[in-house]
């Protein structure tokens, strides 16, 4: 099902259109796949989507976190859950010391898919160091004992100077499908 009642009006939300909404409101700086670690059953797969607001937005700087994970089960979905439950404020300051705090966002299931989105909010604008945050995002996020992450993919443009202070991962080649074109397969979204 893709809509859902807002619990504060009788307004119905289209999950799929707000995915779609959002994308079209931020720039997405890289991707990386996620699994639960060897042993967790059922296991767990997915992307997450790591994108910055727009240049020239308005308001709160943010790198934004979007979490979509196969759950085809109750099971599945309780992984999930407690995988993503394990992604907090406390971890993600001790190795970003910009990060003022982080804030997930009300779960939501598309199909058989878990979708959370949290918002990691920065104390000013990142500026060119926009990609040694988004690395050392994911290095705590590899710290997280119940998950594995693939390998990060930088989205698009040239790497910032500030890059080699960071994670030093690849960018994204013509080989490697986008995670644009694979989440609009996964979900059957048709963006603007």
């Amino acid at each position: 099902m893709s809509t859902k009642r807002d619990a504060h009006s009788d307004a119905s939300i289209d999950i799929k259109q707000e995915l779609a909404d959002l994308f079209e409101k931020e720039d997405v700086v890289a991707y990386f796949d996620v699994t639960s670690s060897p042993g967790i059953t059922p296991p767990l797969t997915g992307i997450c989507k790591v994108a910055k607001p727009l240049a020239g937005s308005p308001g709160q700087q943010y790198v934004s976190l979007l979490f979509i994970l196969d759950t085809p089960d109750a099971d599945t979905l309780r992984i999930a859950r407690e995988c993503v439950k394990q992604i907090d404020e406390r971890r993600l300051i001790q190795y970003v010391p910009e990060i003022t705090s982080a804030v997930p966002m009300p779960e939501s299931m598309i199909g058989d898919a878990y979708v959370r989105h949290i918002d990691v909010l920065l104390a000013g604008s990142p500026g060119d160091q926009i990609q040694r945050i988004v690395g050392e995002i994911y290095e705590a996020l590899r710290d997280i004992p119940s998950l594995e992450l693939g390998e990060l993919v930088w989205w698009e443009g040239e790497p910032s100077d500030s890059m080699n202070e960071g994670r030093d991962a690849p960018r994204n080649t013509a080989e490697n499908v986008s995670l644009m074109d694979r989440i609009k397969k996964r979900l059957g979204i048709t963006l603007k």
